[in-house]
């Protein structure tokens, strides 16, 4: 028996057309067996992708091929990509020790190792990447958050160092123009969630003692399922939208809301809501100055009854500069040149500059601000005695490039004027009065 030609053309056409479509749609997918990243694989696993996992243990998944590769071991995870050159990359794998992760400098090894897995993704011609950041990069706002009009406020080293890597994929793609989306998660809830967490907690709590404590009563989670969460992360895998997209169900409950919920749906327990938020108000103050940002995140604005410009009252060297620490033997610095700010860099290094040429510290009553504008850079200084005096007041003013000349003159003028030996008496502070912090 004979095949006709057009239907074996067809045949032939049709198995080519399946190949090429389907077989080079590798996804390599970090922290494979994580709380949002099991669900991602699950649901793609029916679809016709080529999925390759990274986690830190071995698991078995049907159709899913895992490396067992630490992230931190750059060499391996580089020859890996360059290998199976994956398509896409959905990258969800870091640091994230339950209660340890807000403030652990674990987060600065975690953001190395994704500025690598990045470049590495990049250089093997990714078409697209999906990054998981968090919403604890926003500012607290009584509002829903918006990707391009709220306002982007870390309040901690898990979420700045976020914040970090998603201004340095956002730099990149200027010159790499490969896709991508930053997903900032709300609260993902459901089956995996760790124990510790909220709703686990609280439930177990319940079972356990028939009741539930929690603090922050009126704290608002953004709670979305795990399950629609990792449908989020697909959609916007299929998508050709490019930077930085929300994920959470848009509606938010405050935390004593969802106690009193677990209690109807298990039909017994009690709601004890805890506030061991101490106020500053417990203590008789004439009057504190403070920082306003700490003042905001504590929920404390109302307190604010005046900012003080810099025109009046100087800050403390470096007052709202980030930095990152890397180890010396750790070749990191090429990584953050797209992200550093040089001018702010060069204002540091001034006001530092200033402080350890006149020997102050942590405890000196010193302010120090310095500032660059048209080519040109503004060092201020004032110091005071322990009771409000004024030591010195001066500043000095001249091109950018000199500012380690500038900083020698001024710190000269203030020894001059002040002299060493009582500028080393005032940087021991607590010894001389009775203060409570």
């Amino acid at each position: 028996m004979c095949i006709n030609s057009i239907n074996l053309y067809i045949f032939l056409y049709y198995n080519i057309f399946y190949s090429i479509t389907y077989m080079r749609k590798k996804i390599l997918i970090t922290g494979a067996n994580g709380f949002i990243a099991s669900q991602v694989v699950k649901l793609l696993s029916k679809d016709k992708y080529k999925i390759y996992g990274l986690n830190r243990r071995k698991i078995t998944n049907a159709g899913v091929k895992y490396f067992n590769i630490d992230l931190s071991n750059h060499s391996k995870i580089n020859n890996l990509i360059s290998t199976i050159k994956p398509d896409y990359l959905i990258h969800t794998a870091w640091y994230n020790k339950h209660n340890e992760y807000w403030n652990s400098t674990k987060n600065i090894h975690s953001l190395n190792d994704s500025i690598n897995i990045y470049d590495s993704f990049c250089k093997n011609k990714g078409k697209k990447i999906l990054i998981l950041g968090t919403c604890d990069e926003y500012a607290a706002a009584k509002k829903k958050c918006h990707e391009f009009k709220s306002e982007i406020k870390p309040a901690n080293i898990y979420s700045s160092s976020k914040n970090l890597l998603h201004m340095y994929v956002q730099s990149s793609y200027l010159h790499n123009k490969v896709k991508y989306n930053w997903l900032r998660i709300f609260y993902p809830v459901g089956q995996g969630e760790n124990k510790n967490r909220l709703l686990p907690s609280l439930i177990r709590g319940i079972k356990v003692n028939g009741k539930a404590e929690i603090k922050q009563g009126n704290y608002v989670k953004d709670l979305i399922h795990v399950e629609d969460c990792a449908r989020a992360v697909i959609e916007c895998l299929k998508s050709d939208y490019n930077g930085p997209i929300n994920i959470g169900s848009g509606k938010g409950i405050n935390i004593s809301s969802i106690g009193k919920l677990i209690i109807n749906k298990l039909g017994y327990g009690k709601l004890i809501i805890k506030n061991n938020k101490k106020s500053i108000n417990d203590k008789k103050y004439d009057g504190i100055i403070l920082s306003a940002a700490g003042l905001s995140r504590i929920g404390e604005e109302s307190l604010i009854t005046e900012i003080m410009d810099h025109k009046i009252f100087l800050p403390a060297a470096c007052q709202g500069a980030v930095g990152i620490q890397a180890e010396v033997n750790n070749n990191v610095a090429h990584y953050f040149k797209t992200i550093n700010h040089s001018h702010t860099q060069i204002e540091c290094n001034a006001e530092r500059s200033v402080l350890k040429s006149i020997n102050a510290n942590c405890n000196s009553p010193v302010s120090i601000y310095a500032k660059i504008f048209d080519k040109q850079i503004k060092i201020k200084c004032d110091l005071f005695n322990h009771f409000g005096g004024c030591l010195f007041r001066d500043s000095i003013e001249g091109p950018v490039e000199e500012y380690n000349e500038l900083t020698n003159e001024l710190s000269s003028k203030i020894i001059k004027q002040v002299g060493q030996y009582q500028i080393n008496q005032l940087n021991v502070l607590e010894d001389d009065f009775n203060y409570t912090p």
